[in-house]
């Protein structure tokens, strides 16, 4: 029941999230990590072995990305 109820307001969450994102409160920033280029997989992508190579994609740019942004030489916004 949960999952159902979770499932069916998943979009109205990930629009407030994004919508959040645009405009900020004051004083509250974000750093978005994001693929830098498209992954190989889709909304409907089955395949185990493509969805695990995705997400190792994804956990390695992540982790170049905030190194980046430790040492200063990204500078990434949401509007991008």
């Amino acid at each position: 029941m949960v999952a159902k109820v979770w499932t069916a307001r998943q979009n109205v969450n990930y629009n407030a999230a994004l919508d959040l994102m645009k405009q900020p409160p004051p004083g509250v920033r974000f750093q978005v990590f994001r693929p830098l280029r498209p992954l190989p997989v889709g909304s409907f992508t089955v395949e185990p072995k493509k969805i695990a190579a995705a997400l190792a994609l994804g956990h390695d740019e992540a982790l170049q990305q905030n190194g980046d942004l430790r040492d200063g030489t990204t500078g990434r916004s949401v509007s991008e």
